[in-house]
């Protein structure tokens, strides 16, 4: 069992804007572990905001292996954001914002084969109340240019993310990840969000000092914001990158 006590304090002024709020949180985490198949975590967080009061939310969490190489995982929880300082008060802020609140769920696998290979694959889904993000036809602030807003309604993101990985050889690996993303609120997808996102690449060990990695990352099927110029909207694109440590 952990615990503890924290406050946080924070202030904001720029140009003439000012704005502060404190908060004070408690938090408890109980790990067990019944048998050597099954480790159960449960977590408790509760915040008193001094602007918006105070908010409990917590996280229960399982592993389970039936077997060495085999681990099944799910993963509950519920989540609370109060406005940032900025999003309230800075030129494209707005004071009457509300925190956010959200749940989310969890669901994996993951299976190993020796140290030759490892495969993974979780299903995730959330839901998020009063979504705050920039509105550019907002006029909720004087910026003139949109202001932070609140997004009506519950947001939804759900998919699926699957990973792996390969040993060619003693010192050299190649690695995998895609992720599938739904995400939407009312029905209209959220900008900005990818519903592909796929990254390939390999490792190696040059020498015992030195490791080389090269990867490419491919991002598709975006909505771009409707507020971005026409020459600077972000659409599918691929990324190569290339690493020495």
């Amino acid at each position: 069992l952990t615990f503890g006590l924290d406050k946080t304090e924070e202030s904001f002024n720029s140009g003439g804007a000012t704005g502060e709020e404190d908060t004070v949180s408690a938090q408890a985490e109980l790990l067990l572990r019944p048998n050597d198949q099954i480790d159960v975590s449960f977590a408790l967080r509760h915040d008193d905001n001094s602007d918006f009061g105070g908010k409990t939310t917590g996280r229960l969490a399982g592993v389970w292996r039936p077997q060495e190489d085999l681990a099944f995982r799910a993963v509950l929880g519920t989540g609370f954001r109060a406005p940032s300082l900025y999003e309230r008060f800075s030129i494209y802020g707005d004071p009457t914002l509300q925190p956010e609140e959200s749940r989310s769920f969890e669901l994996g696998v993951e299976k190993t084969y020796g140290e030759t290979a490892s495969v993974k694959a979780t299903v995730f889904y959330t839901e998020i109340d009063d979504l705050i993000q920039f509105d550019g036809s907002s006029t909720a602030c004087s910026s003139g240019f949109g202001c932070y807003n609140q997004v009506p309604g519950t947001t939804k993101s759900k998919g699926i993310e699957l990973a792996g990985t390969y040993a060619l050889s003693a010192g050299t690996e190649v690695f995998g990840n895609y992720t599938y993303t739904d995400a939407s609120t009312n029905g209209d997808r959220l900008t900005r969000t990818p519903k592909h996102d796929l990254l390939l690449g390999v490792e190696t060990e040059v020498t015992d000092r030195l490791q080389a990695t090269l990867d490419i990352r491919h991002v598709g099927d975006v909505v771009p914001s409707a507020f971005a110029p026409a020459d600077n909207k972000v659409g599918t694109y691929t990324v190569v990158g290339a690493g020495m440590t």
